[in-house]
């Protein structure tokens, strides 16, 4: 375009902002209603490989109505690689809230939506814990090689881990595995795996919904639609 040409309709220029960036994506009505705004994200890209960032849902939509296509960002933030449509979601934005010079705009992402945490709780793996009429317990192994079941109070769960506490229970302890497989020189001894449980640094996240499906997560984690962190 030249000073002094006739207009004749259509884009002259496009203004980029990158000082933040804003991820657009859906969730499919069964997850919808445990979105909210000013969730915390967990944010993974191919860009920043395994660094995750943190973000905040800013944006809920009330109808699948209010659902673009999510191909293209409105120039303000990340947009995802795949499209929806009316039938296929609700739209959720979520702010980047962490900087980093590698984020470019148009790239995709996989977020985890956390819906809850748990910070410096001691966990194991979901099949450590066992069930009796008495209550939950886990089999610990003791310095001497011997075994001992240990009565625990379950807290809460994450796709592979489970929160545990009780008067007998420390940081450190080794705790058998139950597992399905059986003993090739021997079909009546079950083989166990041993797992040494600690305190869990930071959060555990639990139930993420992942918008990017996709960090979880962890979480939960940090599964979804739209682009690429644990759950649905």
């Amino acid at each position: 375009v030249e000073n002094g040409d006739t207009y004749s309709g259509g884009e002259i220029a496009t203004i980029e902002k990158t000082d933040s960036f804003v991820i657009t994506t859906s969730v499919d009505e069964y997850d919808i209603s445990d979105v909210k705004v000013g969730q915390e994200v967990v944010i993974l890209t191919e860009a920043t490989d395994e660094d995750e960032l943190k973000g905040e849902i800013t944006f809920v939509a009330p109808s699948t109505d209010s659902t673009s296509s999510v191909s293209s960002s409105d120039g303000s933030g990340m947009s995802s690689s795949s499209s929806s449509s009316s039938s296929s979601g609700y739209e959720v934005k979520i702010k980047v809230t962490d900087k980093d010079d590698r984020l470019k705009l148009g790239m995709t992402a996989k977020c985890s939506i956390i819906l809850e945490s748990a910070k410096d709780v001691l966990a194991v793996p979901y099949d450590a814990v066992e069930n009796s009429p008495e209550g939950s317990y886990v089999t610990v192994v003791n310095d001497d090689e011997t075994q001992e079941q240990v009565s625990v109070t379950v807290g809460m769960e994450s796709d592979y881990y489970v929160e545990i506490s009780g008067d007998d229970i420390e940081e450190g302890m080794k705790v058998l595995i139950p597992s399905d497989e059986i003993s090739t020189s021997d079909s009546s001894d079950d083989e166990s795996g041993m797992f040494s449980f600690g305190g869990m640094g930071g959060e555990m996240p639990s139930g993420g919904r992942d918008s990017g499906h996709g960090p979880g997560g962890n979480g939960g984690g940090p599964s979804g639609n739209g682009g690429g962190p644990g759950g649905n």
